[in-house]
C-alpha cells in the first residue's frame, strides 16, 4: 500500500491553491522512444505495480527513492530513469485505481527530476539503475578496497583456517557446520565472530556490509576437490582459480596453501601433502612480498600439449587403436601415453610460438581545434554529460556521429562549434515555429555507432531546417526531439527518406540496408520479391526490348538490311529457337558478331515461361503481338 505521506501530500496540493504539488503528467508519445522495450526482458503487471508501490511508499527524498526504485526492480530487469517513467505510465493501465497510483507515482518521478536533475546520476536517460534486491535471488557481491581492520582480522582468522583445512585433508567430505570434533567446531565459531565484527566496522565506515567477510564454506569446497581428484593438471588448473579467488576477494594470497600460513614472508611456500605437491608448482608463481601481484596461470606440460597435438591430427571416425599408429607427415609416431616427452611439441612447424612480421604503417593524430584527432571536421556537438558525441564530416562529404571526450570538447567550443538544441523551451519554440507555416526538411542524418544484435537502434542526430518569410532556421538535433516537433511517425519517415530516398521502410530496415547494400538494386523489378534471386535474373532473350535500342531504327527498311543492336548479336539456344521469329533463322548472323551463351537456362518452378523476341516490323495491323510469327515453314 502506498505511504501516507506521497499520496497524502499529492491531496492537500491539489485542495489548498488548486495547484498540483507535482508537474502535469506529459504525453507517453513524447518518450516513445525510451520506452521499455529496449530493456532486458518485459516486465509483468505484478512487477509495475510493486514499482509504483515502492515510489508511493518512499519519502520525498531522492536518495531514499532511487533505494526504493532499486530494491523493486527484479533481478534481471535494467532501466533507465525515463524507461521507468514509460513502463508506470497510467495509459498502461485500464484499471481506474491502479491508474490513479500509476499518476501519483509518474508526478513523484516528474517532482524527483525536475528537483534534483544532474546532481543525481540515476536521474538520467543514459544510466541505468542497479539490478533489483530481490530477496528469492541470491546476489552477486561485490568486494571494494579492504581497510587495515581486514587485514587485521584475516591475519586473526588464518590459525582457525588451518583447523578447517587439516581437517578437510583428513576428510575431504567434511562439512564445517555439521563437524564431529569440538575444534573444527571452535574453529567456525571463531570465524563466525569474525564476521560478525568485521560488518560491524563495515556500517561504521560506510562500506558494503559483506566487504572482507570470510567466506570459509566457498573456500573449503575449492580444495575439496584438489584433494579428491588424482589428475596432476586438473589439481594445477583448480589450485590457480583458487588463487585467482583469494586475489579478487582481497584474503591473504598463503590461504591457497595447505596448511594457510599468517607469516608474510612465506608467501606462496606453505608445507603441502605429498598428495598436493603439484600445487606447490602454481603457487610459487605468486609474488612473495605484494599480496596484490599478478599470479601466473601455471602452464601445462609437454603431455598436454602432445595431447592437443594428437587430436589436430587423428581423422573423425578413427579408432583408439589407429590412432597411436598413425604416422604423421614428418614420419613422427605420436608417442604412447606415458612417454617423457612428445616428439611433436618439440618440432619446429608445431610449437605454440610463432614470428610475427608486419611492413611498416604510419598512423598519425593531430589536435586541431574544430576537427576529431583523424582529422574529420565536426559539425555539431551534442553533449551528455562530462562526455559527447560529435556530428563529424570526412573528406568525402559523409557525416557520422562519433563519440568524444572533454578535451575535444573544449577545442571545439573554442573554434565556435554550435551544440544540439536540447533545450526544452527552444524545443516548444521551434515547434510552434514550424506550425506557423513553411518548409522544413532534414539536411544530413548521422548515425551513430549501432550493434545490429540489439533491439535498440543506435543515437541519430538530423540536421533539421525550417524556411518561412522570417528567414531560414538550421538546428542539430536529437531523433527525440524531432519526434517532439513534428511526431514520432512524420520524424521517422523523415529519417528514412534521408536515409533511402523513399518512406516505404521502417527505420530499422533502412539502416540495415546501408550496412549490406545492394541487396535492393541486385533484384529484378519485372519478378515478384518471393521468387528467389537465380530466378528473378532472366536471360536476354526473355528480357523486353529496351527503348533506347530501338528509337531510332526506320521500322519501314527490309529487315535484312536493318542493324540489329550488339545486345542481341548471340546465338538463339536450341531448345529457343521454335518461339523465334523466321527472319532471325533465316538471316545469318556475322561471325564477327557471335558469341558463345555462357550457360544453359534451366527454368525452374516460379520462372516466367520464355518470350519470342519480337520484331515490330514483322507484327501486322492490330494489336495483336503477330501470331504468324510464330510460323514454321514447311518442309
Amino acid at each position: 500500500m502506498p505511504g501516507p505521506s506521497s499520496s497524502n501530500q499529492a491531496q492537500e496540493g491539489h485542495s489548498a491553491d488548486d495547484q498540483p504539488l507535482y508537474p502535469p503528467l506529459p504525453s507517453v508519445e513524447s518518450d516513445e522512444s525510451d520506452n521499455e522495450e529496449t530493456s532486458s526482458r518485459k516486465m509483468t503487471p505484478t512487477e509495475k505495480l510493486k514499482i509504483i508501490e515502492a515510489i508511493l511508499s518512499a519519502p520525498d527524498d531522492a536518495k531514499k527513492i532511487e533505494e526504493s526504485i532499486e530494491k523493486a526492480l527484479p533481478s534481471d530487469v535494467t532501466l533507465n530513469f525515463r524507461q521507468i517513467q514509460a513502463t508506470i505510465h497510467s495509459d498502461r493501465f485500464p484499471d481506474p485505481v491502479e491508474k490513479d497510483k500509476a499518476t501519483k507515482a509518474f508526478q513523484k518521478l516528474g517532482f524527483l527530476r525536475d528537483n534534483v536533475g544532474a546532481k543525481s546520476s540515476k536521474v538520467d536517460k543514459n544510466n541505468a539503475f542497479n539490478f533489483g534486491n530481490d530477496p528469492d535471488r541470491p546476489q552477486p557481491h561485490v568486494e571494494g578496497e579492504v581497510s587495515p581492520y581486514h587485514e587485521e582480522s584475516h591475519h586473526k582468522a588464518t590459525p582457525h583456517m588451518q583447523v578447517l583445512l587439516q581437517a578437510l585433508v583428513d576428510n575431504p567430505l567434511l562439512q564445517p557446520r555439521q563437524a564431529p570434533t569440538s575444534a573444527v567446531r571452535d574453529a567456525v565459531s571463531a570465524l563466525d565472530k569474525i564476521n560478525s565484527v568485521l560488518k560491524e566496522e563495515n556500517a561504521k565506515h560506510g562500506q558494503d556490509s559483506d566487504l572482507g567477510i570470510i567466506r570459509y564454506s566457498d573456500l573449503l569446497a575449492k580444495w575439496r576437490p584438489i584433494l579428491l581428484l588424482e589428475d596432476d593438471d586438473t589439481k594445477k588448473m583448480l589450485h590457480g582459480s583458487l588463487l585467482a579467488y583469494c586475489k579478487q576477494m582481497h584474503y591473504p594470497l598463503t590461504w591457497a596453501n595447505q596448511p594457510p600460513s599468517s607469516d608474510p614472508s612465506s608467501g606462496q611456500k606453505g608445507k603441502v601433502p605429498e598428495s598436493q605437491s603439484t600445487s606447490n608448482d602454481v603457487a610459487d608463481t605468486a609474488q612473495d612480498k605484494d599480496a596484490n601481484s599478478q599470479v601466473r596461470k601455471p602452464a601445462l606440460d609437454s603431455t598436454y600439449s602432445g595431447a592437443n597435438a594428437a587430436a589436430a591430427i587423428v581423422p573423425r571416425g578413427s579408432t583408439p587403436q589407429q590412432t597411436f599408429n598413425m604416422q604423421v607427415s614428418s614420419g613422427t609416431t605420436i608417442p604412447q601415453a606415458g612417454s617423457p616427452y612428445n616428439d611433436i611439441a618439440l618440432q619446429a612447424g608445431s610449437g605454440q610460438k610463432r614470428v610475427v612480421a608486419l611492413r611498416p604503417r604510419k598512423v598519425q593524430r593531430a589536435i586541431q581545434p574544430g576537427f576529431t584527432t583523424s582529422g574529420e571536421k565536426i559539425l555539431f556537438i551534442q553533449p551528455l554529460g562530462l562526455n559527447a558525441r560529435f556530428v563529424v564530416t570526412d573528406s568525402e562529404g559523409k557525416i557520422r556521429l562519433v563519440p568524444g571526450s572533454q578535451p575535444t570538447i573544449d577545442l571545439a567550443n573554442s573554434a565556435g562549434v554550435r551544440h544540439t538544441l536540447q533545450d526544452p523551451v527552444e524545443i516548444q519554440k521551434l515547434r510552434a515555429r514550424v506550425r506557423c507555416g513553411g518548409e522544413y526538411g532534414l539536411e544530413f542524418v548521422a548515425i551513430g555507432e549501432w550493434d545490429i544484435t540489439s533491439n535498440r537502434l543506435p543515437f541519430i542526430v538530423v540536421g533539421f531546417y525550417h524556411q518561412n518569410e522570417s528567414g531560414r532556421c538550421e538546428e542539430g538535433i536529437s531523433r527525440s526531439a524531432l519526434a517532439k516537433i513534428l511526431g514520432t511517425r512524420e520524424g521517422e519517415k523523415l529519417v528514412v527518406e534521408s536515409i533511402v530516398g523513399n518512406t516505404d521502410m521502417s527505420l530499422k530496415e533502412a539502416l540495415k540496408s546501408q550496412i549490406s547494400p545492394g541487396t535492393q538494386e541486385n533484384s529484378s523489378n519485372n519478378a515478384p520479391r518471393l521468387l528467389p534471386y537465380r530466378e528473378q535474373t532472366q536471360p536476354w532473350w526473355c528480357q523486353p526490348t529496351p527503348q533506347h535500342y530501338v528509337s531510332n531504327v526506320d521500322f519501314n527498311a527490309d529487315p535484312t538490311q536493318r542493324p540489329y543492336p550488339s545486345h542481341f548479336q548471340q546465338v538463339v539456344p536450341e531448345q529457343f529457337q521454335q518461339f523465334a521469329p523466321r527472319q532471325h533463322l533465316q538471316q545469318v548472323i556475322p561471325q564477327q558478331h557471335q558469341k558463345p551463351f555462357p550457360y544453359q537456362y534451366q527454368a525452374g518452378p516460379f520462372a516466367m515461361p520464355p518470350q519470342p523476341i519480337l520484331d515490330p516490323s514483322m507484327m501486322k495491323s492490330g494489336n495483336s503481338p503477330a501470331a504468324s510469327l510464330m510460323e514454321v515453314d514447311e518442309v
